[in-house]
């Protein structure tokens, strides 16, 4: 779980200090105050990481990619009140967090990085450590394209190099680490572990999708519910037809009907809903859901928006598996 994050320049933020993760984490302010930016800044992150273009350092989003934020360029970015510190210069965007395996923070990783503005308005690495406490390595970018490469083991830098230039902020070419040799293979593990890391957190936007009359359903358990939640009732669906198919054979409930049964829970315990059912449309692949209330089933659609907002949320935090971030 993630245990740390500090940012510096980074949008409204000058400096937020180091913010304290716990499993449960409320942001709680007035609107502009800078709660979604600590979000964003993860997000901006884990979709870097996860990208294919080895030459971007930091992937500020595209909106015709489906990327998770959309930041614009660099200078959009930076904070326009941005101050130097320590660390970081006036003209840097820093972004550092923890994440540690059961929140121990004495085994916790830490991913540290400074970015410049680069080429055309884009964000270019100057600064990298990754890496456990006294392991781990660190780069700085030392010219254009060069950077210059230590390892937390080790005394002195293994020099600097073009190739040396950590792909997407996060790891190294097999090729780089292959000629490092048994320093390579010291750090190889260090990357993937942050790109899984990421990849747990499940992200549903400040807007979620709106209801439909109906729904086409492949005929399978999805994913992912998408950062609009537009595959959670997908997900119910599938989930409702395993209980139904279930409950028809008298065979007992199997682990894919749990979501189902569980979103029912949270429903009455909201006081939203009495029950929910899924009905078939013919025999096509569209599905409708509905809600229960007073002994009468209603479309979704006509229930208002706000059961429709907060159904996703629900799907998202039982959709979750031990480890995964849900913000």
């Amino acid at each position: 779980m993630l245990t740390h994050l500090k940012l510096e320049n980074f949008k409204i933020w000058r400096s937020t200090g180091p913010v304290r993760l716990a499993p449960i984490t409320l942001l709680l302010g007035t609107n502009s105050s800078g709660k979604s930016s600590l979000i964003q800044s993860l997000l901006l992150i884990r979709q870097t990481i996860k990208g294919d273009d080895p030459s971007v350092d930091l992937n500020l989003g595209n909106p015709d990619s489906d990327d998770s934020v959309t930041l614009g360029q660099f200078k959009d970015v930076l904070c326009r009140h941005a101050a130097a510190s320590e660390s970081t210069s006036a003209t840097q965007v820093g972004i550092e967090f923890r994440w540690a395996e059961q929140g121990q923070p004495e085994s916790s990783t830490l991913f540290s990085a400074r970015y410049n503005k680069g080429p055309a308005g884009s964000a270019e690495l100057s600064f990298l450590r990754l890496g456990k406490d006294g392991q781990g390595f660190s780069v700085q970018r030392s010219k254009p394209g060069i950077y210059r490469l230590s390892l937390a083991v080790l005394a002195k830098s293994l020099g600097q190099s073009a190739e040396f230039r950590p792909q997407r902020s996060f790891a190294f070419s097999a090729s780089t680490l292959n000629k490092l040799g048994l320093r390579g293979e010291a750090i190889r593990p260090i990357g993937p572990a942050l790109l899984d890391e990421l990849s747990r957190i499940i992200y549903l936007g400040p807007v979620r999708r709106l209801a439909q009359r109906d729904y086409v359903w492949a005929g399978r358990m999805p994913a992912h519910i998408g950062d609009d939640g537009a595959k959670a009732v997908d997900a119910l669906i599938a989930s409702g037809m395993a209980r139904q198919l279930a409950k028809r054979r008298k065979h007992p409930l199997p682990a894919e009907a749990k979501l189902f049964e569980q979103t029912i829970h949270w429903l009455k315990e909201m006081k939203l809903a009495d029950g929910l059912s899924i009905r078939a449309l013919g025999s096509s692949a569209r599905y409708e859901l509905l809600i229960e209330n007073d002994g009468q089933a209603t479309n979704l659609k006509d229930v208002g928006v706000g059961v429709s907002q907060v159904i996703p949320v629900i799907v998202a935090a039982l959709f979750a598996q031990p480890g995964h971030i849900v913000i």
